[in-house]
């Protein structure tokens, strides 16, 4: 008996040993790819969701972007710049903040785009005989001169002069984009009312100037307050394989609670296989 003779693993042995290993390795690493992959994917769902959340968070919660005594507006409900101050004071002017619009792309179909709406009347306009005539929102909504605002603006901001952009412009996270650009969506406060509407559509507004007023009024229509349904696709690179979410806009919207997400079924038939 050889007693200095000790016994090692055969190259068989070793062979099974780093292939079941390396198995092993390999399941792991695409199990904790995909599971990455998934939240990515999630994230960008809820984060396209509290997009649309927010449009209504802003209507609800007018933030006014201009400093006192340093913008008016004209009979076009344009926004002019006054570094003189010697614009009205806030509150005093005839435009009014009314709301937002809202759109995406075909070009750009993971970019997300917010602008204010402004609202011109005439004092004549808001005298309480004409207003009393006023039956339905869309009566009252289409009494004003529209315009969509979009670049910077002057602002005080402790004690120094600085430029504010009222534009929200940002991509969605992971290059998740939905399926049914191009869309708009306007949300608009009704001032004798302060009714909230959502109108839709599936054209986006010419921002050359000339054209904004009628193209927004063309929206503000009873049968414009529709559902929107979104299927939020995964780009390519994320790695994403799943099932994929979808995200209903509900008809007659009037705040964040008409955002709502679809189970499996509901999101199948909206076409989000």
């Amino acid at each position: 008996m050889d007693m200095g003779r000790v016994k090692g693993f055969t190259i068989i042995e070793v062979t099974l040993f780093l292939a079941i290993t390396g198995a092993i390795a390999i399941v792991m690493v695409v199990g904790f790819s995909s599971q990455i992959a998934a939240q990515r994917y999630y994230d960008s769902v809820n984060e396209f969701k509290s997009k649309l959340d927010n449009i209504y968070n802003g209507v609800n919660n007018i933030q006014n972007f201009f400093d006192n005594n340093m913008v008016t507006c004209d009979s076009y409900a344009n926004i002019q710049l006054k570094e003189d101050r010697s614009a009205p004071d806030r509150g005093m002017s005839d435009c009014i903040i009314l709301g937002s619009y809202v759109w995406m792309d075909g070009s750009n179909p993971d970019t997300f785009r917010k602008r204010i709406v402004v609202g011109y009347k005439s004092p004549s306009d808001r005298r309480q005989e004409y207003l009393t005539s006023i039956e339905t929102d869309e009566q009252d909504l289409k009494s004003y001169r529209l315009n969509i605002i979009s670049g910077s603006y002057m602002k005080n901001v402790g004690g120094t002069v600085q430029s504010v952009t009222t534009a929200d412009e940002s991509k969605l996270s992971w290059g998740s984009y939905p399926n049914n650009t191009p869309f708009s969506i306007l949300v608009l406060r009704a001032g004798n009312s302060g009714n909230i509407r959502t109108y839709v559509s599936n054209n986006i507004v010419n921002f050359d100037g000339t054209t904004v007023d009628a193209e927004l009024k063309d929206m503000i229509k009873p049968e414009n307050q529709k559902e929107l349904n979104f299927c939020i696709m995964p780009s390519g690179y994320s790695g994403y394989r799943g099932a994929k979410t979808a995200l209903r806009l509900n008809a007659h919207a009037s705040g964040s609670g008409a955002v709502q997400y679809l189970n499996t079924e509901q999101s199948n038939n909206v076409g989000c296989h």
